[in-house]
């Protein structure tokens, strides 16, 4: 009987700890929020593109790697590809939403500074890609946004939590 005992309980808790390795490395990953506006405000004669992220995970987020490309398709379905660097050193990490003392430091604007001879050609848009690490779980998540020209908005991103662009 004892043996019997032992064997179920062995059982049970390896399904319990399954259940519970399952929901931390499958369940639990980065809640990153990525705008469907970019904000263009001019800049000491510099034209700067910002695409704000939010971080609304209850955990910060680290090793954020994110890049913009401009993408324009041509009429034999082949597309160019152009990456754009960023105006500012990249970001590594972004706050937890549940601090409040930490003014907004999990809501981030990405500035990416676009020469002036910028265009939108027929076919194109630009394709912002995101990767983030959650800092309890160490799982992964992959973001992809595509802008068309008529998500460009001149202006600037409300701050905190929102994701509007007021208009100049």
């Amino acid at each position: 009987m004892l043996i019997l005992n032992t064997l179920i309980w062995g059982i049970v808790s390896g399904i319990v700890s399954s259940g519970i390795i399952y929901v931390l490395v499958f369940k639990i990953k980065p809640t990153v929020e990525v705008g469907n506006k970019i904000a263009k405000s001019y800049e000491d004669g510099k034209i700067i593109y910002r695409i704000k992220i939010i971080n609304k995970s209850r955990f910060a987020i680290f090793n954020l790697k994110y890049s913009l490309h401009y993408c324009n398709a041509q009429t034999d379905g082949i597309v160019q590809i152009r990456e754009i660097e960023p105006f500012k050193k990249p970001l590594f990490f972004v706050s937890s939403a549940c601090k409040k003392d930490m003014n907004d430091k999990h809501a981030v604007r990405i500035s990416y500074l676009i020469d002036d001879g910028f265009e939108f050609c027929e076919g194109a848009y630009l394709k912002f890609t995101l990767i983030a690490t959650h800092g309890f779980t160490n799982t992964s998540t992959y973001i992809e946004k595509k802008f068309d020209k008529d998500s460009i908005i001149e202006g600037r991103f409300e701050t905190g939590n929102s994701l509007k662009v007021l208009e100049n």
